[in-house]
């Protein structure tokens, strides 16, 4: 996934019109067919809420809305409850394309930074590390993330996993993994290929110790 594309646009004009409750997936997906962002709609179906949420806050607003100047603009002159389908094909024309002949597997981006330059730089500006993280990256922030459970992530640094949760950073050793892998049977279709990812990377790790 890359910044701007049909899924991010989709959502900033959802929350842009102002009809949706944003922190319901079910919600935003009502609405995601009822604006005629059907890719979004069928994304959203493959993630449970705490991706969902975790999704939802990747979004890098400032880049979509540069990206599209026209974005607010266009959502102005659309007073009425629905977008036609048609009108979404028409301004997002060669988002929606991108997007079909992408593969839409959600695989886990490895970080090229060290942990201890993203843990510095948040000390330093006194802001979270997840913000931090966001930040830095030039794709979608959620391919960087693998959300577990209870606020918890899972990020690939250039030399190992970390686990963070209430802005702490700390490593994901195989104990800990062991008891988080089984919980990919109940992740959304979307990011067990991360599961998958993270435990490949674990397990030739340990034969290569």
């Amino acid at each position: 996934m890359k910044k701007g594309n049909i899924l991010d646009i989709g959502m900033l004009m959802i929350r842009n019109s102002g009809y949706a409750e944003m922190h319901k997936k079910g919600n935003v997906q009502y609405w995601a067919n009822q604006f005629g962002f059907y890719e979004l709609e069928s994304w959203l179906e493959e993630l449970n809420t705490e991706e969902y949420l975790w999704y939802a806050h990747s979004i890098d607003r400032s880049y979509v809305e540069a990206e599209n100047k026209w974005f607010k603009s266009q959502l102005r002159k659309v007073e009425e409850l629905q977008i036609s389908r048609k009108q979404v094909e028409e301004w997002f024309g060669k988002e929606i394309t991108d997007y079909k002949t992408s593969p839409n597997l959600q695989q886990l981006e490895q970080l090229t930074v060290p942990i201890s330059e993203v843990v510095n730089s948040s000390m330093n500006l006194n802001r979270p590390l997840m913000e931090v993280i966001n930040e830095l990256v030039t794709d979608h922030a959620f391919d960087f993330v693998l959300p577990i459970e209870d606020g918890c992530v899972i990020v690939w640094f250039d030399d190992d996993f970390y686990r963070i949760r209430k802005n702490k950073a700390v490593p994901l050793d195989a104990k800990r993994w062991k008891l988080y892998y089984p919980l990919k049977e109940k992740a959304g279709k979307a990011v067990q290929t991360k599961y998958n990812n993270v435990n490949e990377c674990l397990r030739l790790g340990m034969l290569l110790a």
